[in-house]
């Protein structure tokens, strides 16, 4: 659910993590003030109309911009200036019909190799464009379907069944430890073999990177492929419920660095809002 309530509780949560050995203050000072400019324009659009298309992509540039604005306002005022951040505003205000583009793009690219010819025109790397890309398209994807959908895998499940995108994350629930893929764009969950790769739905050996310290998380990547995901242990929260995604995803960037160390293909990054 979008709200401010729920806003504030995940902004505080995400504060809690400043501090934290492994965790960027930088990244985290960020991750509030892109959330909070999220859900402004999220709560300003209508919700989606009974069988109305859950792949859209935004249509308004200039709520896009007024995004990339109130999440540099609130940056500033905490004396933190993203050089990148503002090199994409200052494209952005320029050619405000790009925008579009490159958030549908974004929501449905694999990686971010998918928008390296994208880079020279707006000047920072295909990483880059994909983070914020898929930024500005979640909070037009917000609410689009319930945050679970568990279903039967088929053949090209891997991607997200209510907008597409593919999985930034999975989690373990239940007795039996069922695994559940995570939609980065409109938090959607959906069951998935626990021996099948999400990305070439591929048989081969999973294989995991532990931190002997972190039983409840690890990365899980393809030898096939390369590719990875973040799993959370969410059989025993401990918490009176799930914990938060974002929240999660954020406190264990320490994980994406021994995934990179490991050579394996950098994960879709998590934008949802819930």
């Amino acid at each position: 659910m979008v709200s401010r309530e729920a806003l504030d509780r995940r902004a505080r949560a995400l504060e809690r993590l400043l501090g934290r050995p492994g965790v960027s203050a930088e990244v985290i000072q960020l991750r509030i003030a892109l959330l909070r400019a999220q859900t402004a324009v999220a709560l300003q659009l209508p919700p989606p109309e009974p069988g109305a298309d859950r792949t859209r992509t935004p249509g308004a540039p200039g709520l896009m911009i007024g995004m990339l604005q109130e999440t540099d306002r609130i940056l500033q005022a905490k004396q933190i200036f993203n050089d990148q951040l503002r090199r994409f505003l200052q494209r952005a205000q320029a050619h405000p019909e790009t925008l579009v583009e490159l958030a549908s793009r974004a929501a449905a690219a694999a990686g971010a190799g998918e928008l390296a010819d994208l880079s020279p025109s707006w000047g920072l790397p295909a990483a880059s464009l994909l983070f914020l890309g898929r930024a500005l398209c979640a909070p037009f994807r917000a609410g689009v379907a319930p945050a679970q959908a568990p279903q039967p895998a088929e053949p090209g499940a891997g991607r997200c069944p209510a907008c597409g995108s593919p999985p930034a994350a999975a989690v373990l629930v239940g007795e039996a430890g069922s695994r559940r893929l995570c939609c980065p764009l409109c938090a959607t969950r959906w069951d998935f073999p626990r021996t099948a790769c999400p990305f070439c739905q591929g048989n081969a050996a999973l294989q995991t990177l532990r931190v002997a310290s972190e039983p409840g998380c690890w990365v899980e990547s393809c030898e096939r492929c390369g590719g990875y995901l973040k799993t959370f242990d969410w059989r025993d929260p401990g918490t009176g419920g799930e914990p938060d995604l974002l929240v999660a995803t954020c406190a264990t960037l320490h994980l994406d660095l021994l995934a990179e160390q490991a050579g394996l293909r950098p994960a879709i990054p998590y934008t949802a809002l819930r």
